[in-house]
């Protein structure tokens, strides 16, 4: 990211970020760089906002560091709330697909989470993960005998298993039998989320854009955005209009949902295509030159570290070009 301060030849009047895997480090720290670098735009005049698949007391603590009025976007936009935790909007998953849901998430052995409102409740508050999520969004969850009394205003289902085949076919299930309904997608490796259909990150960039009356190609949006639900292709095939229109000279891609835009761009702009991050970086380490402006965008799960540590080594980063890059992403220089 360069130093926003300077100029800003795009028009960008608002900033949306994801908050792991982009603004914070792979420890979940907010970094003095990455205070730096949201200050600059703010000095420029641009808007700055977070939403994330976190809940919202978790997004609360990114509020005085970076000196944050916006609304926050939590569960992937199922809850929106202003910096003093007053609720804006939610869309909460209907309540005749929350126990069915559940239903299906158990039946494939998985631990399960429900987020009512900005409350967790869990069935066992030793259960795998729940102490690493506990410190991450410094909240505690509630322990309860079962979720049967817990039908209404539900925002957010998570689904918890260390085995990726579980949840490749808990994930498969749920959007086969509720897509008009919900969405389900997995933030981390082990959880697979489940959200209203409409509770997406693109949600919450709509809302910011009008609540603040800014165009949407005024809006950049920096992080993952794995929660599409079922319009993912559609909107990854999108990105070849301004891929053209920017002048793009080639394009890697990695992942499924990825190749519904690797089909739509023209053969010369197709720099290669893989399933996977090390499968992709045969590819892409090869084609580049010294000189070339590079940009590698993924979410910390999608493995596009080795990639950019193979650039990287290749051709080291000066050093007054790190002071201008948001600590979580790495990749965007």
């Amino acid at each position: 990211m360069t130093d926003a301060s300077s100029h800003n030849p795009r028009g960008i009047k608002l900033v949306v970020s994801d908050v792991d895997g982009t603004l914070v480090t792979p420890d979940k720290v907010l970094t003095p760089r990455a205070i730096q670098a949201v200050d600059g735009l703010r000095d420029a005049g641009i808007i700055f906002a977070l939403t994330s698949a976190r809940p919202p007391q978790s997004l609360t603590r990114f509020v005085d560091p970076l000196r944050l009025e916006t609304p926050l976007g939590a569960f992937n936009g199922g809850l929106i709330v202003d910096n003093q935790m007053r609720v804006l909007e939610e869309k909460a998953i209907a309540k005749e697909f929350s126990a069915p849901i559940i239903g299906i998430l158990e039946h494939h052995g998985m631990d399960v989470w429900v987020y009512q409102g900005q409350d967790w409740f869990v069935l066992d508050d030793d259960g795998p993960h729940i102490e690493h999520e506990s410190q991450g969004c410094s909240c505690e969850p509630t322990q309860v005998t079962n979720f049967h009394g817990l039908v209404d205003g539900i925002l957010k289902v998570v689904g918890i298993s260390d085995d990726p085949t579980t949840n490749a076919a808990a994930n498969a299930t749920i959007n086969e039998r509720f897509a008009q309904g919900v969405s389900a997608s997995q933030s981390q490796s082990y959880f697979l989320d489940v959200t209203h259909v409409e509770a997406t990150k693109g949600h919450v960039v709509r809302f910011l854009a009008g609540t603040y009356g800014v165009a949407l190609d005024e809006i950049a949006v920096l992080g993952d955005m794995l929660e599409l639900g079922a319009k993912g292709p559609a909107l990854h095939r999108a990105l070849a209009k301004p891929i053209a229109e920017n002048a793009v000279d080639l394009v890697f891609c990695c992942g499924k949902l990825m190749h519904s835009l690797w089909q739509a761009l023209p053969p010369g702009r197709r720099g290669g295509y893989a399933e996977d991050a090390a499968a992709l970086e045969a590819q892409v380490v090869p084609a580049i030159r010294a000189g070339d402006v590079v940009m590698v965008k993924g979410s910390f799960g999608s493995r596009m570290a080795p990639i950019v540590k193979a650039l990287q080594r290749m051709y080291p980063r000066q050093d007054a070009l790190e002071n201008h890059t948001l600590e979580g992403a790495p990749a965007q220089g």
